[in-house]
C-alpha cells in the first residue's frame, strides 16, 4: 500500500470504524449517522504528494434557484473556520465538507487522522441544520449562521 494510506487504515481499525477500501485506490468509503443527518464519507491519500483528503458528502443536492443563496452562507461559515471548508458543485449542487492534510516530510499520527476525520463529521454536521434552513425555509444565509454559531440562550440541546 502506501505510507499515508496505511496510516489511515491503522486508524480506521484501532478505532473500530467500519469502512470500505475502494480497490484499485488508495481511498476508503463509509457511511455515518450524526445528529441531524447520514453522510457518505471518502477519503483518498496522494501518496505520491502526501497528501490525505477526506469528505463528508451532505445528503442533499441543492436546487439550482438556492446555489446563490447557499453559495453565500458557506462563505460565512468558512470564513471562521481552522479546519476544513464547505464546498459546492455550483453544476449539480453537491455540497460536501472537506478536510485534508500534507504529511509530506513527516508522519501522519493516529491522533491528526482522528483529528482529520472526526472535525471532518461533527463539523457537516453541526452546520447541516443551518444549510437545510437556506434551502427549504427560506431563512437569511446570515441568520441561519447566527441560530448555529450564537444559539438562542433560552434554548436547550
Amino acid at each position: 500500500m502506501g505510507r499515508v494510506f496505511d496510516s489511515i487504515i491503522a486508524f480506521l481499525q484501532e478505532d473500530g470504524w467500519h469502512y470500505e477500501e475502494i480497490a484499485g485506490e488508495f481511498a476508503v468509503r463509509f457511511v455515518f449517522s450524526g445528529k441531524n443527518a447520514r453522510y457518505e464519507c471518502f477519503g483518498k491519500a496522494n501518496e505520491e504528494h502526501e497528501i490525505f483528503v477526506f469528505y463528508s458528502i451532505v445528503p442533499v443536492r441543492v436546487p439550482e434557484e438556492q446555489r446563490m443563496p447557499i453559495a453565500e452562507l458557506l462563505s460565512r461559515i468558512n470564513y471562521g473556520l481552522n479546519i476544513g471548508n464547505f464546498e459546492l458543485d455550483m453544476n449539480d449542487g453537491e455540497l460536501r465538507y472537506k478536510t485534508s492534510i500534507d504529511v509530506e516530510g513527516g508522519e501522519l499520527s493516529a491522533k491528526m487522522a482522528e483529528t482529520l476525520i472526526t472535525v471532518n463529521i461533527s463539523t457537516a454536521d453541526r452546520y447541516f441544520p443551518a444549510l437545510m434552513d437556506v434551502i427549504f425555509a427560506g431563512v437569511s444565509p446570515i441568520e441561519a449562521v447566527g441560530k448555529i454559531e450564537r444559539p438562542d440562550p433560552s434554548s436547550r440541546n
